[in-house]
């Protein structure tokens, strides 16, 4: 009973200093609705963009974490699946070249510090992706005990890694120095963590936008 109260506290506590504004932005290229959010200082869309461009894709519906039970199951996310659904759902993935310019006016490709600065309001590295991931098994195959979606962020696992854990990614525009590559921010399902890693431009990742003069690149 008492580890119980103490959960709800924490819970309650955890949702109150994190509750966020939110609200919504028509992309006025195509007429879509994204939910917003601010979190912090920042104003997030708390959907992927899903803004058709020639070499966006859509998910292939085998590789949606939804499809997924712990069976190795193909998981290419490279084949294009015209499926207005899944778009709207899960929104586009688009190479890196395209991510730098496919946000709607007003809004940009968050930088490494910018990120950073979202992952630190939130705690930190190692407990950030609980508040970031939505809750349920509708999105991920296994939530940890601690993940709450408290910021409204809303992240959804889009594919399933080589190691058959539910993972999400989204570009940053800031390149590495030494090696020149770009990089993503992954979220995985039975992970609090944030992490981050080098990718080929050539790679196709989900984009969230954020709002311009948020903060400093």
């Amino acid at each position: 009973m008492k580890n119980t109260f103490l959960t709800i506290t924490f819970l309650f506590i955890t949702l109150f200093l994190f509750s966020q504004e939110t609200g919504t932005f028509t992309d006025s290229r195509d007429g879509k609705t994204y939910k917003t959010v601010k979190i912090g200082d920042q104003w997030w869309m708390a959907e992927n963009l899903n803004f058709e461009t020639d070499r966006s894709i859509c998910l292939n519906k085998d590789s949606l974490v939804i499809k997924y039970s712990d069976v190795i199951v193909d998981t290419s996310i490279y084949k294009l699946l015209s499926d207005p659904n899944i778009c709207t759902k899960y929104g586009r993935l688009y190479d890196f070249d395209d991510a730098l310019i496919v946000c709607p006016k007003g809004w940009h490709i968050p930088s490494n510090n910018e990120w950073n600065i979202l992952i630190n309001y939130l705690g930190g590295d190692s407990i950030a992706g609980a508040r970031l991931k939505a809750v349920g098994k509708e999105f991920w195959n296994r939530n940890s005990e601690e993940t709450n979606n408290s910021s409204g962020f809303s992240a959804m696992a889009t594919t399933v890694s080589v190691s058959t854990q539910a993972v999400t990614n989204f570009w940053s525009f800031t390149l590495i120095k030494k090696t020149k590559q770009p990089r993503i921010f992954e979220l995985f399902d039975q992970f609090n963590s944030v992490h981050t890693q080098p990718v080929a431009r050539c790679t196709k990742y989900c984009l969230r936008c954020l709002m311009d003069n948020n903060s400093s690149k």
